[in-house]
């Protein structure tokens, strides 16, 4: 970690950089597979809801949906 008053901001070498960015990939990996599904079960839901759905059906539907995308992404 860099000390804020640091006027010396060249003494982190770009290998440095590189090795931090790859310790964040899988992070950003698992935030992309998240977004994916969100996007899946929010489509899904979006076309499932219509006028006269009990709330509790569309909630184990988006739930039961959600938790086979999750399974299936790994997460």
């Amino acid at each position: 970690m860099d000390h804020p008053g640091d006027f010396n901001t060249k003494r982190t070498t770009d290998a440095e950089y590189r090795a931090k960015d790859r310790l964040q990939e899988s992070r950003i990996n698992d935030l992309r597979k998240a977004a994916e599904c969100h996007r899946q079960v929010r489509k899904m839901a979006q076309a499932y809801m219509k006028p006269g759905i009990k709330l509790i059906d569309i909630c184990e539907k988006i739930e039961e949906t959600n938790r086979r995308l999750v399974e299936a992404s790994g997460i």
